[in-house]
């Protein structure tokens, strides 16, 4: 089996982008399957007919960024291949075969139940990519844990568009506001623990500084960084094993596999010890809402229930009930004797709930209100 595999450019020379074509290159190894690197500087040039000869027109496609994905992603559907995105799970616009990603929304979440047992519920996050689908997907978690769990009403995500030394100066008024404080990755949480340094912020003492990656850089750095591990080796060998599935069968479903993180606690949070998944848990991270609660809903969902269930015949039943249709007529307009009809209307009743008449005329003025049509 060949695999070609497309990199994004600009993440092509990352750290996270090199462990990943490694493991991709070792379990292609193990399994004796053909590695093909495209280069995507040259794509125009990529003969895409004679790389597939008889195989499916299916490319891993790696990146994070969500300007040039979704238009790679594009461009490849023009030519009839298929994607199996590799760090970055695909756009609305732009479904794919497959995603191979980490699971990032699990990882912030730990992070942050673990600062809330921390007693550091005080949060910021920084130098998140509004590019990078991960970091998006971080910051959509956090703001749903901040609607749990309200530290202040100032802003509290600072962006890094294209520079870090930006990136702290706009969070640099706010620190004192903060007792902890999430990095969008090791080398963001490096440069803000350098700056923290020289403007005399303490760092576990003042600051809780937490991060994502668990890199060698995160370990080097004094205090060393706790950090969510990001385990890019297993992300490229479970890419190999999906594409080898997804190659052989017919393209009717997608498949998405997500790789768990793990945090290696240090001493920019005191070594504190991280709890199980789990315990301790006594608020839920979303907000308790009992969609099945509402009344209107409730009705909605008996109706749906009732239509999903008459034939042709007990639709014109339903209908000119609704209309007020006597049920001398109704049985002449549908060739019913009157106990078919009866029989008939019982099974409405029985699909809308109603257990009594009152339930079943209050149900139908109900519906009155709605906007149906008999069509």
């Amino acid at each position: 089996m060949r695999i070609p595999v497309l990199v994004e450019p600009d993440y092509r020379n990352s750290l996270w982008a090199r462990q990943t074509l490694e493991g991709i290159a070792r379990e292609a190894a193990r399994k004796k399957y053909e590695l093909v690197l495209l280069d995507a500087a040259q794509e125009e040039q990529i003969d895409w007919d004679g790389l597939f000869d008889r195989e499916r027109r299916l490319v891993m496609l790696m990146g994070t960024s969500m300007s040039w994905v979704p238009a790679a992603q594009a461009r490849l559907g023009a030519l009839g291949i298929s994607c199996v995105l590799i760090s970055v799970n695909p756009s609305q616009g732009a479904p794919a075969e497959g995603t191979v990603s980490m699971n990032h929304a699990e990882a912030t979440r730990t992070l942050l139940k673990y600062l809330q047992d921390c007693g550091r519920g005080k949060t910021a996050f920084f130098a998140l990519n509004p590019n990078s689908a991960a970091d998006l997907t971080k910051q959509e978690t956090f703001a749903a844990w901040s609607r749990c769990f309200p530290a202040a009403s100032e802003p509290n995500v600072f962006w890094n568009r294209g520079s870090l030394t930006e990136c702290y100066t706009d969070f640099a008024p706010h620190i004192r506001r903060f007792d902890s404080v999430i990095c969008a990755n090791d080398i963001a949480a490096a440069a803000l623990l350098k700056q923290l340094k020289k403007d005399g912020v303490a760092v576990p003492e003042d600051l809780y500084l937490l991060s994502y990656g668990d890199s060698s850089l995160a370990r080097a750095v004094h205090p060393a960084i706790t950090s969510a591990s990001l385990n890019h080796d297993e992300l490229g060998r479970r890419a190999v094993s999906l594409y080898a599935f997804l190659a052989r069968q017919e393209p009717t479903a997608s498949v998405a596999v997500q790789v768990h993180c793990r945090v290696a606690v240090r001493e920019s949070t005191e070594n504190r010890p991280l709890r199980h998944a789990g315990e301790g848990l006594s608020t839920p991270l979303r907000e308790a809402v009992d969609f099945y609660g509402d009344s209107e809903t409730l009705r909605l969902m008996a109706l749906e229930t009732l239509l999903d269930r008459c034939d042709p015949t007990d639709r014109q039943l339903f209908f000119g009930l609704l209309q007020g249709e006597k049920p001398e007529v109704l049985q002449q307009k549908l060739f019913l004797s009157s106990s078919a009809l009866r029989h008939r209307e019982k099974n409405l009743m029985l699909w809308a709930g109603c257990a009594a008449r009152e339930e079943w005329q209050t149900f139908r003025a109900f519906c009155r209100t709605l906007p149906l049509t008999d069509e």
